[in-house]
């Protein structure tokens, strides 16, 4: 992504996810359109609905709607107070290619909650019991409906359980499952190597101490992924290059519920081990601990088989010392890089 990606290209106003390409003011002035397309019948619980959209912070947010009835199948009792269904078009995600919202989970599985029943007639009571949902509980709120029939009105929740191994998910919000994710990097051991069993070890042991969706997966990265290689600066034992890596890193789909490569190329940096063709386990922590910010993964120049730790770009390409201020308001990916000398 560009320098001047960073600001919304209609209008103008810095990105607040930069990574995703997400304008809040934008968002939420398209949600404040659309809310001539859709109402319950019942103008305080739109009035909730449409405050619940302009209160949203990030593109990953839930987007709380009014859900009709006839886009919940399957509905089965699981209590007294609780069914699962399934819901036919799914919830609204933030596509960062289209930055805007589609619906990309068609029949999701869902939990509803009959916890209106006590409120058959829509107050200011109804609506503070409704808002206190968002305080006491950990898990999203997808939104309201209402069965037709009974009149009742109803929560939509998402299922904080995974669907596979049926754990309860470690992050429930991003649907990720610490187990399942682990499981699936070991089973992807055998699909690449590095050709030297300390460095696989290595990287397989960044891999599995992964706790949460948005850690980073430390990888082998081939070197012919790295495009445009220009010399920083020496700095001790190390030679510092900036370059362009072509596939980019692994993020986390929470539409798919596993690892992709979403947004391409990607500045980084390489940090040359001299002589290190006989590496050990001591140097590569050596050049992990040399960095303060988080490592990509490990590579090796065919050409002289020094091995190389890949890490977040750093180092100012004038004068190559490290950037002053990388504005991690921005985000860690993807701070205004600004140097003093």
């Amino acid at each position: 992504m560009s320098q001047i990606d960073i600001d919304c290209v209609k209008c103008g106003d810095r990105y607040a996810r930069v990574e995703d390409g997400w304008c809040k003011p934008c968002q939420i002035d398209n949600f404040k359109k659309n809310f001539t397309n859709w109402t319950s019948g019942n103008e305080i619980i739109d009035d909730l609905i449409q405050e619940k959209n302009q209160d949203i912070r990030e593109p990953n947010d839930i987007i709380f709607e009014w859900i009709p009835y006839n886009q919940l199948n399957d509905i089965k009792e699981i209590n007294n107070v609780l069914y699962s269904a399934i819901w036919k078009d799914g919830p609204l995600y933030y596509c960062h290619h289209k930055k805007d919202y589609v619906r990309k989970s068609e029949n999701e599985k869902v939990i509803i909650f009959s916890c209106l029943y006590d409120l058959p007639i829509i107050t200011k009571e109804f609506y503070d019991k409704v808002k206190s949902y968002f305080d006491l509980y950990d898990f999203p709120i997808y939104g309201i409906s209402q069965n037709p029939n009974t009149k009742e009105y109803f929560m939509v929740f998402q299922v904080d359980h995974c669907e596979k191994c049926g754990n309860k998910y470690t992050n429930v919000k991003y649907k990720w499952c610490e187990s399942c994710q682990i499981n699936y990097l070991k089973k992807n051991f055998t699909n690449w190597t590095s050709g030297n069993e300390i460095v696989d070890n290595f990287i397989q042991e960044f891999q599995l101490k992964i706790n949460d969706y948005n850690d980073i997966i430390v990888e082998w990265i081939p070197y012919d992924q790295f495009d445009n290689i220009k010399k920083i600066r020496k700095d001790g034992f190390v030679t510092i290059y900036s370059t362009i890596w072509k596939d980019g890193p692994l993020y986390y789909c929470l539409y798919k519920k596993e690892y992709q490569r979403k947004l391409g190329k990607k500045q980084v940096a390489l940090k040359y081990l001299h002589n290190s063709q006989n590496i050990t386990n001591e140097l590569l922590i050596r050049g992990r601990n040399s960095n303060v910010l988080p490592i990509y993964g490990i590579s090796q120049n065919p050409d002289t088989k020094d091995y190389i730790v890949v890490i977040q770009d750093e180092y100012c390409e004038k004068c190559g010392e490290e950037y002053t201020d990388l504005m991690p308001e921005l985000g860690p990916e993807w701070g205004r890089k600004w140097c003093k000398p």
